[in-house]
């Protein structure tokens, strides 16, 4: 590896966390001029560091933006970690020191689709909804398929970027919102809507927060640009 070369760190499951503590100390340790950004791509991944963490990271938007986490809709591992009495409250309650969230890119796979979240409240709230599912379709302590995160990589590269009409809900009322409505659509989360989850305010709430997020991005100091 020289100062010329860029360096991606990937890895899987419990990997996924490995490159990214990996990632760190890379950021932290290699001199900034003449370095290549650093990317760390996991995949399944669980979460990892607690509130604390995640804010130290996200404070440094050249440490967050590399990191790209893919999670398939099929997979428990990244939800693994979220414990009974989280799923039983709501996300934006999840704040706690203790509490694991994530951080980084997130790209959430499933049948239909693909599509990109970066605020960690949101992030968190789908980890749940996913993980719920696969706890209802499957026993987790004797989970014995293993995702092909290889064969989801190929089917995002062949997809076309191109879709129908979709009808969108009377309740979506922006174009922020509809946008956020399709992308929980290509997630998966569509499919879960006859189980209860409002994906209308699902979206609408998740827009909220991103307009939040980008209003702080415009103040926020980058410590590790000095």
């Amino acid at each position: 590896f020289t100062s010329h070369q860029p360096l991606i760190v990937t890895g899987h499951s419990l990997g996924g966390s490995v490159a990214s503590l990996f990632t760190l100390w890379l950021l932290d340790s290699l001199p900034r001029y003449g370095v290549q950004r650093l990317l760390c791509i996991t995949f399944g991944s669980p979460l990892l560091g607690n509130n604390g963490f995640q804010k130290a990271i996200s404070e440094r938007s050249a440490w967050s933006s590399c990191f790209l986490h893919v999670v398939s809709d099929k997979d428990p591992i990244p939800g693994f970690l979220i414990s009974e009495s989280d799923h039983n409250a709501s996300a934006a309650t999840l704040t706690t020191p203790t509490c694991y969230m994530p951080f980084g890119t997130y790209l959430f796979c499933s049948e239909l689709g693909f599509s990109c979240f970066e605020e960690p409240q949101s992030i968190l709230e789908l980890l749940m909804i996913m993980s719920s599912r696969c706890a209802e379709s499957q026993n987790l302590n004797n989970c014995s398929q293993v995702i092909n995160y290889g064969h989801i990589l190929e089917h995002l590269r062949s997809k076309a970027i191109c879709r129908g009409i979709v009808e969108l809900p009377d309740s979506i009322g922006n174009p922020l919102q509809a946008g956020t409505y399709l992308l929980l659509e290509a997630a998966g989360v569509g499919k879960l809507q006859q189980e209860g989850v409002d994906m209308s305010y699902l979206a609408m709430d998740i827009a909220k927060r991103a307009e939040v997020q980008a209003k702080h991005r415009q103040n926020v100091f980058d410590p590790s640009k000095n």
